[in-house]
């Protein structure tokens, strides 16, 4: 393939373009990742409340147990967290059906691996204390709705 002269003549041109686009990429993932920093947890997720307390809860309730394994970090996380699970209708769902855990992977390791968490967000619904559901991936409410009231 022949060169062309001006490709001849501004050999540093290829690079500076490449190195544009790395720079507005990186800046576009900065503002998604800014927009006012970790999205408020879902009111349906006490994080105070253990996989080991939601499980036993849920047995006595009859219920399963949804947890929500997550990360700050997490630029998808929190689209989710400020999108379908900040929907009233969803967390009237979560709270009268199940039993809800918050799990920050950072904070909760061993759990996240023994869930099987290789993703995030991730929902889970044990019944149990076996999983029978899992969600990957950012959903509008009504997706959410849809999945929660099939996988109960």
């Amino acid at each position: 393939m022949e060169q062309r002269e001006s490709d001849r003549r501004r050999p540093w041109l290829g690079k500076v373009i490449r190195a544009g686009v790395v720079l507005v990429a990186v800046v576009a993932i900065g503002l998604v990742m800014r927009g006012g920093g970790p999205a408020q947890i879902p009111p349906a997720f006490d994080p105070g409340v253990t996989l080991t307390q939601a499980t036993a809860a849920a047995k006595a309730a009859g219920q399963p147990v949804l947890v929500f394994a997550t990360a700050d970090w997490c630029g998808p996380c929190q689209t989710l967290k400020r999108g379908g699970l900040a929907d009233q209708r969803v967390n009237a769902w979560i709270e009268a059906n199940t039993k809800a855990v918050y799990l920050d992977v950072d904070k909760s390791r061993d759990e996240a691996i023994e869930l099987g968490v290789t993703s995030i967000p991730a929902l889970i619904v044990m019944r149990n204390d076996k999983i029978i559901d899992r969600l990957d991936g950012v959903h509008d409410a009504d997706a959410l709705l849809e999945w929660l009231t099939h996988a109960k």
